[in-house]
């Protein structure tokens, strides 16, 4: 016998949150090698995850297989799967294995295929992983192969090192690895048989399976270290890209040389590194002259606590006993003596009895608020037993305000809204916020919301299937199998039935989406993609194809679209584009160019308008306005402008120089103020307006001040709720906004303009379960005779696809003053508009009277190559008419578009 374990009960401490999660396992086909004297393990071991909510009834199983026919191969997994409760897979992987019976001459050895069960006492065995199959089943019976791997290894003369790897997510490869595949990875060694290292790689090349040559990659070694890569070469169609490494004699680099760019220039980066223990690096150079540095090390956990950016400016950092960061200061706490931008606290410890735990640990971070020193803005992050965060407290202010009513604010902590989970630890229930007053923040609160939560299910992959919204709105995904094309079928079901259907392939790539709610039958885009996942051939639901092309830099260097012909692009080794050609360039032979200085863009040239042309200038070394390393100067047909930063890197002004044509050049310019948070707290406009902007205690915009001679509100007050959206907003005018969101899906449910006593504005919002808007009413009164507004209604209609198609709208003014309107639109598959028609009724509105007017649109659109997808045409028929329409009053008109160069 063996003792085992038969059951594991994990249990987060929380006890209104969810069950404990019980995890059962079972052994099968244990073997002892009596001639080995040893326990070889067992032939499959499965675990079992137990519905702590429903009996401890198996819910899913994860069945594992190992080889343990003999000493040599025990341990190796031969297969995986995942099941439901009846046993049915829903994934699967396949192990396939070689035995080889290895000989040494030396540091030379050489594998010989053998029985796995004809091994000798003083054999010596190499067993490598062959083959490598995932399958999706889904339910089935059988499964589809999504995946394949398949390794060959060095024989003779080496070390069992990996010689050839070929991979396929069609179905295609085989357990001999015979069959088609994706692409092939082939590897050579180098190794210095002196110094015993081995298994360097020299030459790496990755083929497609119609024999394309996608990547070529060369390595040079100091074979005299084990980890001492000195030259990287990736070959490229033209050329080569060629990195360089050098180092010191503790192995740490010391010097990393990028490939050249156009004009032969090679950035290149020096390390420095502290010398007391000559392993973190304390400075970094490079070929612009730029220097960073970081410093007094914390040794126990290789943390530095100082650090100095490129313009000078300093970085604090503090650490506990246990490496764990306390504080952190930037240069604006540094110039004002300010103890942290942000600090941490931790209470690690949980307090707990036989009923789970009474309080949680917790930890507490405090963002310093330069507008209330006095008062951080905090956040607690509360864990359950796991470590899993469980709930966050956070410092918000709640408005509550209604028409006739101040505002009024109140200080509380925003509380997370709780989760339930289940038995398996995913989130079941989620549900809204809550609040509470401020003096309870190191107190977990139990509270759960009043609002339904919304509530998931899951299958036995972990994969939501349906997710229910607090109004009941439910969204489905099914998972299916094509067996075709060896790919995964998600198909969505929405809240309103409408259905899209996404095909992925073992890769992990989109090879297909279907609209299958469409009014015109399913809309379907297919896309393709080389041996190595590259993007190369996208048609959309019309058979309209876009291809790319890429390099053996995976660079893209053409792209044809149907609409715009073919666009190209090239290169130059470090990956900067230098050229762009157009379609309708190539025909003159003309591009567009870029220049560089190392990686750095500093200019774009145009063939045909050289006025339009982009030059940037970046701060030197030595430059001033903390425009060390960053772009300093733009210059471009319209102009110029200039930029300066703050400590942080913020922009903080600019310059704007504008050439007006025929006038006077003119400058502007504009300033800006931040906090350590990038929180804009001052803006100064060209004409010397200055605008503050003031926070409340939870961090959110509550006020903006303007400045020019004399102060003045433009926003005097913004309030906002538990789930921080705005309910309130007061101008310097006194006109008041009242914002309300429906309790379940917290969308806008009632919008209220009130000025001078009156409401000018009273908007009812209704939804379709998706969340379009259905409707739209100004429930204003009517207003007194002579006086602008009125009541106003509008109602929308979709399409299965969410396209608006039809639209009403009806208008109730003062003095006997209406209107209505009717629109109806209509597209194609590919979303383009195909028609539009309205009609509208206006009755004393622009004059004593009634008008009638209203139009009807028919759109065309191109169809030979590089203009596809243009407007070609549009017919209009219309009329205006004080009278009842009638045919003979329409004016027909047609509209035809013609495109230049660009």
């Amino acid at each position: 016998g063996k003792w085992v374990m038969s059951a594991l009960t994990v249990d987060d401490g929380i006890h209104d949150d969810g069950p404990v999660m019980t995890t059962a396992f079972e052994y099968k086909d244990g073997k002892r090698d009596r001639h080995e004297r040893e326990f070889l393990g067992f032939g499959e071991v499965i675990t079992k995850n137990l519905d702590t909510e429903n009996g401890n009834s198996v819910y899913r199983q994860a069945v594992e297989n190992y080889d343990v026919a003999n000493y040599y191969t025990q341990g190796n997994v031969t297969a995986t799967s995942v099941e439901d409760a009846n046993g049915n897979k829903y994934t699967e992987t396949k192990n396939r294995y070689d035995s080889y019976y290895m000989t040494a001459d030396g540091d030379k050895y050489t594998f010989a295929k053998r029985d796995v069960n004809l091994w000798s006492d003083r054999a010596s065995a190499f067993v490598p992983l062959r083959y490598t199959a995932n399958l999706q089943y889904e339910g089935a019976a059988n499964g589809v192969v999504t995946s394949e791997a398949w390794n060959e290894y060095y024989l003779t003369g080496y070390h069992g090192e990996l010689k050839s790897y070929k991979y396929s997510d069609k179905g295609s490869l085989g357990e001999d690895g015979n069959g088609k595949f994706d692409y092939a990875t082939a590897i050579k060694y180098t190794d210095n048989a002196s110094k015993h290292i081995f298994g360097l790689p020299v030459d790496v090349t990755v083929t497609g399976g119609d024999g394309s040559l996608y990547h070529h990659v060369t390595a040079k070694y100091n074979t005299n270290y084990a980890n001492h890569i000195t030259q990287i070469t990736q070959q490229l169609n033209d050329g080569a890209a060629v990195t360089d490494y050098k180092y010191d004699s503790y192995g740490n680099i010391t010097q990393k040389t990028l490939p050249a760019n156009s004009k032969g220039q090679r950035m290149w980066y020096k390390y420095r590194y502290e010398p007391e223990m000559n392993m973190y690096v304390e400075r970094i150079d490079d070929a612009w002259g730029y220097r960073s540095e970081q410093g007094n090390f914390d040794y126990r956990y290789g943390i530095a606590k100082e650090h100095r950016d490129l313009n000078n400016f300093y970085y604090e950092t503090d650490v506990d006993d246990l490496g764990r960061i306390t504080g952190v200061r930037g240069p604006n706490e540094l110039a004002t003596g300010v103890p942290y931008a942000i600090a941490f606290e931790y209470q690690p410890l949980a307090t707990f009895n036989e009923s789970g735990i009474t309080a949680p640990a917790y930890a507490v971070t405090k963002h310093y608020d330069i507008q209330h020193p006095n008062d951080d803005l905090e956040t607690v992050t509360f864990v359950d037993g796991f470590g899993r965060a469980v709930q966050v407290k956070k410092d918000g202010v709640v408005t509550s305000a209604a028409k006739g009513n101040s505002a009024k604010d109140e200080n509380v902590m925003i509380v997370s809204g709780r989760n339930v989970y289940d038995a398996f630890g995913r989130v079941a229930k989620a549900f809204y916020p809550t609040t509470e007053g401020t003096g309870s923040k190191s107190t977990f609160n139990k509270f759960f919301d009043n609002v339904s939560p919304t509530v998931t299910v899951y299958d036995v992959l972990d994969r939501a299937t349906s997710v229910t919204l607090p109004d009941n709105s439910t969204t489905t995904t099914e998972y299916t199998v094509d067996n075709g094309s060896h790919a995964l079928v998600t198909t969505v079901t929405d809240a309103l039935h409408n259905v899209q259907a996404t095909h992925t392939n073992g890769s992990g790539k989109t090879l297909k989406t279907i609209q299958k709610s469409g009014p015109d039958g399913d809309i379907t885009t297919s896309f393709e993609y080389d041996g190595i996942q590259r993007l190369v051939r996208v048609t959309d639901t019309e058979g309209n194809v876009t291809t790319s092309t890429y390099d053996m830099g995976d660079r893209r260097t053409e792209v044809n679209h149907p609409a715009s012909g073919i666009t190209s692009f090239t290169y130059d080794a470090l990956g900067n584009v230098l050229t762009k050609q157009t379609a309708n360039l190539a025909k003159e032979g003309k591009f567009i160019t870029y220049d560089y200085d190392y990686q750095r863009l500093t200019g774009i040239n145009y063939p045909d308008h050289p006025e339009n042309n982009v030059k940037y200038y970046y701060g030197g070394r030595n430059a001033s306005q903390n425009r060390i390393g960053r772009l300093m100067l733009r210059e471009d047909g319209t102009g110029a402008i200039e930029y300066f930063y703050g400590k942080m890197g913020e922009v903080t002004k600019t310059r704007r120089t504008m050439i007006v044509p025929n006038q006077a050049i003119a400058t502007y310019v504009t300033q800006w103020t931040y906090d350590s948070h990038n929180r804009l707290l001052e803006m100064i406009y060209p004409d010397e307006e200055k605008i503050t902007y003031s926070y409340n205690l939870g961090g959110q915009l509550e006020k903006v001040h303007g400045y020019k001679s004399y102060g003045y509100d433009y926003v005097s007050k913004i309030g906002y709720d538990k789930f921080e959206q705005r309910t309130y907003l007061k101008y310097c005018n006194s006109a008041e906004t009242f914002y309300t969101y429906d309790p379940q899906r917290r969308r806008l449910q009632n919008l209220t303009v009130n000025s001078g006593g009156n409401t000018i504005m009273d908007n009812a919002y209704t939804y379709d379960a998706v969340s379009n808007v259905l409707s739209v009413v100004n429930g204003a009164s009517v207003p007194q005779s002579g006086k602008a507004g009125g009541q106003m209604a509008h109602t929308y209609t979709y399409d299965a696809l969410y396209r608006l198609v039809s639209a009403t709208g009806t208008y109730t003014g003062a003095d006997n003053k209406t209107a209505s309107y009717t629109l109806a639109m209509g597209y194609d598959n590919m979303h383009r508009i195909t028609s539009k028609r309205q009609i509208l009724t206006q009755n004393n509105v622009q004059f004593n009277g009634t008008l009638n007017a209203g139009y009807d649109l028919s759109y065309t659109y191109g169809t030979e190559t590089g203009k596809k997808f243009q407007l070609a045409n549009v017919k209009d028929v219309n009329y205006r008419t004080e009278e009842t329409p009638s045919e003979s009053e329409n004016v027909n008109n047609s509209h035809a578009y013609e495109y230049d160069a660009n």
